[in-house]
């Protein structure tokens, strides 16, 4: 019972290897354990007690892991999530799933992983950068490894000869795992076997295992080794002479040594980036790359990041300081937090455009194209080494048509509507003039037809100048539901609705990434609202009592404004916060109080103080197509949304864009005999509101259940330390006094 305890705090411990992207181990490891455990059980007549504790386990496991386990399966049922797509859809079980393993599958042998090796192969085929390592420490001597086999056929002789009953049904339990998990592993052992593999790739869920030689790898590895040295244990024990005992001993040690060495030695994590040009792995951060991601985190416009040069997967190429590159995530979104668009695939449905638009020496598409997503910087790293020595992966052959060199790349970033230029070295920093932000209302509306959603907006975008409008939103016309009989349903001719003489300007602070204040000043008729970020039902807008901190002698605070160090381009102006006080659109300036930003940087590859910069009133942002961003708003209470109802429900949130999250707000209704509401004089209303991701309450949730359960389990094992440790005490005086006695 306390090992169980102490196995699920282990797992919270460890809970990234239980989480939703490290499913395919998990599911490929656990059960073919849990069925072993089972047969021991059952061999030795406690399959009782085994289930018992696996219930009790189980049940532990998943209260323990409540913080994670909730939300992921929310994410799995909800229809509309990237989770459930994944699993459910057929672009995620055959195009991803079945698709990967077709290709794959015809250069895995048995005889590899009869002996224990790595799919050389796959490594030729695919010309993996660690072909020659394999080769050299494996491959080119595998009849040596099969001592491997040999050995476990001599230990199943010697066992069904002169072992005992539990023995041989335990081997055999072992033997008869290893060998499924030997086809699981292989597939390409006959057409049938692989036919039946394929149909599994219709069951939700077994896409994980696309890369089957990978993903069973471990329990595979796991059961060899129980097998092999329960054989080597009866055949040492057979074997009567010490010399040939000892020197079998000394032959599996030094086969398991040498084909460690790549491991043991660093060389199997320092080999050449796949397809490079004998770049190696293992790097030092470029220290003025760190330098540049500081300045990076100091921006303080909720925008997202288009990052140069493109890849064709989200991958980024980033050069070390002593030779070799990083190749992998983007490091803006891992180290900076920011949304970044650093490839074609990031694009989603409009990168099949992207290679023809880039073609236009305008760019016409591509610079409409990135308001729609909420590009407001762009990133460029001018760097030649980093393209030139990676001919083919990431940037592919696709990419160097249109981009063949720097050169091009830094012409092209020229064309995009960019102002200013933060530069350390090869990293340059511009923000995107055309910026439309992350919240604001449309004022022009275009319905098409799902099929058409794409070219519809390409045709848009590549219209006459004088037809453009920046603010255009795009709708598929398959969600209106105007013609539904159940009163709110979304129509999108209401949508066009809005007065063209009162346009409401919009004031929003990020709380956090789950949740956003918003107050909508000047509000009439019905309020279209677009929020650019992915689609989610989860996302809901609350009405909260309006609470402006503004009056008269609010206006003396700006003797207190700053622009913020590295937010010139983007922060308002003194002239230009007064302008938005006297108009009644700024609701808050801050508590007064004095509060520090702290700026670092990097010296000897260690983070460390540069300067601390004072301030009192937080950033305020210039007017962005009538949107403000105010971080002097109040971040409020984490429950203050808990028992209210959302003013738009699922009927008013429709997908806008191909991509975003849209709600028509009926004002008239919201706000009539509302005290939440703030009329003004010219009829129309102020009103302040929460956008919420409503799944992240199932994160808090779980969180207490996890922090409870954790705290019970501790709490146990101390009881028991001290009732133990008590009852030994007292046995200890018992025998002395028995002894004195």
């Amino acid at each position: 019972f306390k090992f169980i305890i102490f196995s699920a705090i282990i797992t919270l411990i460890f809970s990234v290897n239980f989480s939703f992207a490290t499913s395919p181990m998990f599911f490929a490891f656990f059960p073919f354990a849990f069925l072993f455990l089972f047969l021991y059980s059952l061999i030795f007549k406690k399959s009782i007690l085994f289930f018992k504790g696996l219930f009790l386990f189980l049940i532990l496991f998943l209260l323990i892991q409540s913080f994670q386990f909730l939300p992921t399966a929310r994410n799995i049922i909800n229809s509309s999530s990237a989770e459930h797509q994944l699993i459910f859809s057929d672009e995620g079980r055959f195009d991803r799933g079945l698709g990967y393993f077709l290709a794959v599958q015809p250069y895995v042998k048995l005889v590899d992983n009869i002996s224990n090796q790595p799919q050389y192969l796959i490594s030729i085929i695919f010309d993996h950068a660690a072909k020659n390592t394999y080769f050299d420490y494996g491959i080119k001597y595998q009849y040596l490894f099969f001592i491997y086999i040999l050995i476990i056929i001599a230990g199943f002789i010697l066992i069904k000869a002169k072992g005992k009953r539990e023995e041989r049904l335990i081997y055999l339990s072992m033997m008869g795992i290893f060998l499924l998990l030997l086809l699981l592993m292989t597939a390409n052992i006959n057409p049938s076997v692989v036919e039946v593999y394929k149909k599994l790739f219709s069951v939700p869920g077994f896409a994980m295992f696309r890369s089957f030689y990978t993903k069973f790898n471990v329990i595979f590895v796991f059961f060899y080794a129980l097998l092999l040295g329960t054989s080597l244990y009866y055949l040492l024990d057979w074997i009567k002479f010490r010399l040939v005992k000892s020197i079998l001993l000394a032959f599996v040690v030094f086969l398991m040594a040498f084909n460690s060495w790549p491991l043991l030695s660093g060389m199997i994590v320092n080999f050449p980036l796949w397809l490079s040009k004998g770049v190696k792995s293992s790097i030092e951060m470029n220290k003025d790359y760190l330098n540049f991601i500081d300045k990076i985190k100091d921006k303080k416009l909720e925008a997202k990041y288009l990052s140069l040069p493109f890849t064709n997967e989200e991958y980024q190429v980033l050069q070390g300081e002593n030779g070799g590159a990083y190749m992998g995530p983007s490091s803006i979104a891992i180290l900076a937090g920011k949304n970044d668009f650093n490839s074609f695939y990031s694009f989603g449905l409009f990168k099949n455009l992207l290679g023809d638009s880039f073609k236009d020496p305008s760019l016409v598409f591509f610079k409409r194209l990135l308001p729609v997503l909420n590009v407001g910087k762009v990133v460029y790293d001018s760097n030649n080494y980093i393209y030139d020595n990676f001919p083919s992966h990431p940037y592919v052959p696709e990419l160097k048509e249109i981009f063949p060199n720097q050169d091009v790349i830094n012409k092209f970033v020229e064309k995009l509507d960019c102002i200013g230029n933060e530069k350390i070295n090869d990293f340059k920093l511009y923000s995107y003039n055309n910026f439309l932000p992350k919240f604001y209302t449309p004022t022009n509306i275009v319905s098409t037809t799902n099929m058409n959603l794409v070219n519809a907006m390409y045709n848009y975008f590549v219209a006459p100048v004088g037809n453009y409008q920046i603010r255009t939103v795009f709708y598929s016309s398959e969600q209106d539901q105007s013609n539904k009989s159940v009163p709110g349903y979304f129509n999108l001719e209401l949508i066009t609705s809005t007065s063209p003489l009162i346009r409401p300007i919009l004031e929003f602070k990020k709380i956090n990434t789950t949740e956003y204040r918003m107050i909508i000043h000047h509000a009439v008729s019905k309020v279209p609202l677009i929020f650019s970020e992915s689609f989610d039902d989860g996302w809901k807008i609350y009405l909260e009592n309006i609470n402006s901190n503004y009056d008269s002698q609010e206006y003396d605070k700006l003797s207190d404004y700053k622009i913020l160090d590295g937010n010139v381009d983007d922060q308002a102006t003194k002239e230009e916060l007064g302008s938005f006080i006297n108009q009644g659109l700024i609701s808050n300036l801050g508590d007064g109080n004095c509060k520090v930003i702290r700026h670092e940087k990097w010296e000897n590859n260690k983070q460390v103080l540069d300067y601390n910069e004072g301030y009192k009133i937080d950033f305020i942002s210039k007017n962005f197509q009538d949107t403000i961003q105010n971080n002097n708003l109040p971040d409020g209470n984490l429950y203050e949304t808990w028992l209210k109802k959302p003013i738009a429900d699922n009927a008013g949130h429709l997908m806008a864009n191909g991509y975003a999250n849209s709600w028509l707000l009926d004002v008239e209704k919201i706000c009539y005999q509302n005290s939440s509401c703030k009329k003004n004089s010219d009829g129309s209303y102020d009103l302040e509101v929460v956008v919420e991701f409503w799944p992240q309450r199932l994160f808090y949730l779980g969180l207490f259940i996890s922090g409870t359960i954790l705290i019970g389990c501790l709490g146990y094992l101390g009881w028991d330390f001290y009732r133990r440790r008590k009852t030994n005490l007292a046995l200890k005086d018992g025998e002395q006094n028995d002894k004195q006695t």
